[in-house]
């Protein structure tokens, strides 16, 4: 994702993608230019997981959506950058 410049949406619910893969999406996320759309739903994160995508959203400007489904403390993250 650090060096994509086509891919545009990526679905990646049910894959199992936890803490650790979500710090390391977040890490590529925070320079990537051409994602708008990300589908993380049915995935298991804990705070450390949602820390990183809140980092992730104060400095990617290109992401307009991110689904993560429903969890016990919020149903959906969505932001739209600056």
């Amino acid at each position: 994702l650090k060096v994509n410049k086509t891919l545009t949406s990526m679905n990646l619910s049910y894959c199992r993608v936890g803490d650790e893969g979500c710090r390391a999406l977040c890490k590529s996320l925070k320079v990537n230019k051409t994602l708008t759309s990300m589908n993380l739903s049915f995935n298991v994160f804990r705070d450390d997981g949602f820390e990183n995508l809140a980092k992730m959203a104060k400095v990617n400007t290109t992401l307009l959506s991110l689904q993560i489904g429903e969890y016990k403390h919020t149903q959906v993250l969505l932001f739209v950058p600056k």
